[in-house]
């Protein structure tokens, strides 16, 4: 639909097409004074402080006026884009007339001279009705106030409310006196163009085009004729600027409604009428000035107009155009009455005027009866009136008159074809995304906006008509928008009218078009439309109406948006507020390691765009840690590493079954990490509780682990080291323990032959799942109880272990460790500096506390323990929640006369002496782990009364470890 492939009959080449390209060279700065006062930029005098533009590199002062050029670049070289700009002006101010009034160049000088601005001209009314002009931030990383952004900081600088910031650069609605003297001159020499002898026409001629008149589907209803005979004006008369693409500023447009039949639209410069649509419900007239006599060659298939320098790349050639939409009209039937053009040549007093008509086509042979459609074209002398009336008018010496009736014609023209042509338009300019907005050059007047928020269409004079939503290129209407109720217009180069019926626009072609724009708009407004972003409980702005096209958006240019538009830091990684939360220890590490090394973990809404922000997973957070890891690694002085104790992890993996796995040793890991099959370890002492998380993730997060494998060595190590640091650790003593598990194992495997109990019955007795709200009934699976029937065996059966040294049944289990000398213990109530409640204290114990005479320093110490063990009980029943109900069997005491045991159950309860923790342990984790150890191990004898010490008892136990060591690295 441009002016270079435009089947339309007319073509009017602009000399202001920004579409020639000049070499930027610092040679263009002996352009000469005259041609650089185009290039000025006008400093709104209604500017905001904030909105207060940088300041000027440089001033050249002419005869005439101050020249100030702006040193913001869009490439950050000031000197080659404003004399490339000046550079290009000159070559389009080449062809047209530079000459400037006295008067207005006096004026310009003075009042450029006393405010160092360049001055705001008067114009006629009409025009663009559009807000000042404002200088935009720099999009290479400056704030208003010039200061550079801080790169620390990962949240957006801009929170306004979504829709509070507006587009405060618009178009340049001012124009010169000049402006419209050379807009005149270009019409002018348009028809010098076109001119021919008139004596070539005859007196008569009917030409027949060759065209059949018939339905076409794409050429149904009035729009499409409408079209293109529009289209022919505007291309003919330039009535859209290639720049700004929107209605030329210095063109006034007005309407008027006589008789509440007749509508009269017109075009002025300078008080000069330009063209004029007469409308009426059955008929419309379109007067268009500057229209020398079309010679009838036009009427010829496929002739070339050389005024378009690719009308030899055309669909269907010069003319092609108007002549389908004459014939879709005549296929109207009595809803069509005529279609008239008629050409005034005034000088030559000339009239000419063309008749479309359909020429009937007899049937012949296999060919079908149709019609064709010719044109009958009359040349005659123009009466005196019709001299008197264009000659004492404002008309040009040249004036065309289409004459349209068809049924309806004139209803369609306004409700329909008006919305659909943005030559029409007066756009509001503050709610715009524009390549206009950023004072740069070249830019082709392309922008998108909501068509719902901007005003009536002629003030409402001719009734409550809006722009029409949709894709517009070159001030057309072509097809619905990709975004919902928005308008999408683009007037330069970057998107053409694909399809022979000029309805659809290419879908990579319009993306690109789009990210043109927001490339060059403005900035801050373009971050306010896309806060629904990153907070969708703030609404959703009119660019985000429509996700599917957004998100093809934000596929190729998250960079952009995310960094440059939203100024997210570069280094920020996106997380939900679920991992944020999440007490995983590796997340809750990696997000300070992270967040310490300029990578701060940044949570985001749910509900946010997935295009946008990339949540990380666990697998890619634990690889940029190993990044960074590895980097200060290689920059740190090499330090030999500890072989010991690569080989002690490495005999304990093999055990394991991944003994391919690798050992790595770093300082800047706090917990054990899995990563690619390594495991990454603190580099520091060892000790009980490093070597079980070790264990634990190679379990929960390593493939190949063997669960049998695991139990018995963990049992080993537990039985085998004691709490807190391990001075000296060899391989010997790895072997040890590992000889240990093996053995562990091989008791557990000879049992389990010949025992029908599977491992899962064993853990599954205490989940809730299995419970049968309090009823005694058997599980559906066999060999499954639930726990309360569980628990009445127990009660029943189970043989008591306790004071005085009673044992479980030996079952071939060795000796029973429970079974331990132990006093008789005394339930006594004590005071908050015991913590409360009540404790078993053996006789002498309890006179103590009774008499209050028990060491104070030491009632602190067992009110710590029994803090540490109600920690180590939540543990257990988080991991085990149907070891819920069975929590009030466990008692807390203190047998000051032994410290050879640490707990037993008797059958009913489960006491934990806390005399042999007194000094025993270094840490707060250090004391739950032992205690979870101690009550799991109860818990077992608890859920396995007869298994003694045996591997039944041991499986169960093995089992509820496992699960609450899930939970600790969970």
């Amino acid at each position: 639909m441009s002016s270079s492939d435009s089947d339309s009959e007319f073509s009017f080449h602009n000399s202001d097409d920004d579409s020639i390209e000049v070499e930027e060279t610092r040679s263009s700065r002996s352009i000469s004074q005259t041609t650089s006062r185009t290039s000025r930029r006008r400093v709104s005098s209604s500017m905001s402080p904030d909105e207060s533009p940088s300041p000027a590199k440089r001033q050249k002062r002419s005869d005439d006026e101050i020249v100030i050029i702006d040193s913001s670049s869009d490439d950050g070289d000031s000197d080659s884009d404003d004399m490339g700009l000046l550079q290009r002006l000159k070559n389009r101010g080449s062809t047209t007339n530079t000459s400037t009034s006295a008067s207005s160049r006096k004026n310009a000088t003075t009042s450029s001279r006393s405010t160092n601005t360049i001055p705001r001209l008067s114009r006629p009314t009409g025009g663009l009705k559009t807000t000042g002009l404002s200088s935009d931030e720099d999009s290479h990383g400056e704030s208003d106030d010039g200061e550079e952004k801080k790169q620390d900081d990962y949240r957006p600088k801009h929170s306004a409310t979504l829709g509070s910031v507006k587009n405060t650069f618009t178009v340049k609605s001012s124009f010169s006196d000049k402006d419209c003297h050379d807009y005149l001159q270009s019409l002018q020499r348009n028809v010098e163009e076109r001119e021919f002898n008139l004596d070539q026409i005859p007196q008569h001629q009917v030409i027949s085009t060759g065209r059949t008149i018939k339905s076409l589907k794409a050429w149904s209803g009035l729009w499409p004729a409408l079209r293109e005979f529009l289209q022919n004006t505007v291309d003919h008369l330039s009535l859209l600027d290639g720049k700004t693409g929107r209605r030329r500023a210095c063109l006034a447009m007005d309407a008027q409604k006589e008789n509440g039949t007749v509508s009269t639209i017109s075009f002025t410069c300078q008080d000069k009428t330009v063209c004029k649509f007469i409308v009426q419900p059955d008929e419309l007239i379109i007067e268009q000035q500057f229209t020398f006599p079309i010679a009838s060659r036009s009427l010829d298939t496929g002739v070339i107009d050389t005024s378009k320098s690719n009308a030899s790349n055309c669909a269907g050639g010069f003319g092609d155009g108007f002549k389908t939409a004459a014939a879709a009209l005549m296929c109207k039937g009595k809803d069509f009455h005529s279609l008239k053009w008629i050409f005034y040549a005034v000088q030559e007093k000339t009239k000419i005027t063309w008749t479309f008509q359909g020429e009937t086509k007899d049937a012949i042979a296999t060919f079908a009866k149709s019609k064709a459609l010719q044109v009958v074209i009359e040349k005659e002398r123009m009466t005196t009136s019709e001299v008197q009336k264009l000659s004492s008018s404002d008309a040009s010496a040249y004036v065309m008159r289409q004459v349209i009736n068809v049924k309806n014609i004139g209803k369609e023209f306004i409700n329909k074809a008006v919305p659909m042509f943005t030559v029409f338009w007066d756009l509001d300019e503050s709610v715009l995304l524009s390549t206009d907005g950023r004072n740069r050059r070249g830019l082709g007047g392309d922008f998108i906006g909501p068509a719902t928020v901007q005003p009536m269409i002629f003030q409402g004079k001719l009734g409550s008509i809006k722009p029409k939503s949709g894709i517009y290129v070159r001030g057309i209407y072509v097809r619905p928008s990709k975004i919902k109720d928005s308008i999408m217009c683009f007037y330069g180069n970057r998107l053409e009218v694909s399809g022979r019926d000029r309805n659809e626009v290419d879908d990579d072609e319009l993306i690109k078009a789009t990210r043109y724009i927001l490339h060059r708009c403005h900035l801050r407004y373009l971050q306010s439309l896309l806060q629904g972003l990153t907070e969708p409980s703030r609404g959703t702005s009119w660019l985000l109406q429509s996700p599917s096209f957004l998100n093809r958006i934000l596929e190729e240019e998250r960079d952009f948006i995310l960094y440059d538009v939203l100024q997210y830091s570069k280094g920020c990684i996106f997380i939900s507020n679920k991992t944020t939360n999440s007490k995983d220890p590796f997340i809750q590490w990696s997000s300070k390691f992270l967040a310490d090394n300029d990578m701060p973990l940044v949570p985001i809404e749910k509900g946010v765009n997935k295009y946008l922000f990339q949540e990380i997973d666990e697998y890619s957070l634990a690889e940029k840690c190993i990044r960074l890891i590895k980097a200060k690694m290689k920059k740190e002085s090499k330090k030999k590493s500890d072989g010991n104790m690569q080989t002690v992890f490495s005999q304990f993996l093999r055990f394991l079954g991944v003994g391919r796995s690798k050992v790595i040793f770093s300082r800047h890991v706090t917990i054990p990490f899995i990563h690619d099959g390594n495991i990454y370890i603190p580099e520091s002492n060892l000790s009980k509780e490093l070597l079980v998380r070790v264990l634990n993730v190679c379990l929960t997060r390593l493939e190949g682990v063997k669960n049998e494998n695991y139990s018995s060595l963990l049992e080993s190590i537990l039985k085998s080291l004691d709490d807190g640091i391990i001075k000296s650790f060899t391989t010997n003593d790895a072997k040890k323990i590992i000889d240990r598990a093996k053995k562990i194992q091989q008791k557990s495997s000879k049992f389990l032959s010949n025992s029908t109990t599977t491992t899962k019955e064993s853990v599954e007795v205490l989940d809730d799942s299995d419970e049968d709200d309090g009823s005694n009934q058997k599980n559906a699976r066999s060999n499954k109880f639930t726990a309360d029937k569980h628990v009445e065996n127990i009660f029943r059966n189970a043989k008591k272990c306790g004071i005085g040294g009673r044992g479980f049944e030996k079952d071939n289990a060795g000796p029973d460790d429970c079974i331990r000398s132990a006093s008789e213990l005394l339930p006594t109530n004590v005071d908050d500096s015991f913590g409360g409640g009540s404790i078993l204290f053996d006789r002498d114990t309890s006179n103590e506390v009774k008499n209050k005479s028990f060491n104070k320093s030491r009632a602190k110490k067992i009110q710590k323990l029994r803090k540490q063990l109600n920690e180590a009980t939540n543990v257990i029943q988080k991991a085990i929640p149907g070891i819920s109900k069975h929590l009030d069997m466990i008692f807390h005491a203190y047998d000051g006369k032994n410290n050879e045991y640490e707990g037993f159950y008797d059958g009913e309860r489960i006491v934990v002496n806390l005399f042999p923790f007194l000094s025993k342990f270094n840490s707060d984790r250090q004391a739950v782990l032992h205690f979870v150890t101690v009550l799991t191990h109860e818990y077992a004898h608890f859920t396995r009364p007869d298994a003694g010490h045996g591997p039944e008892w041991r499986d169960a136990h093995m089992q509820m470890l496992i699960e609450v060591m899930k939970t600790l690295e969970d």
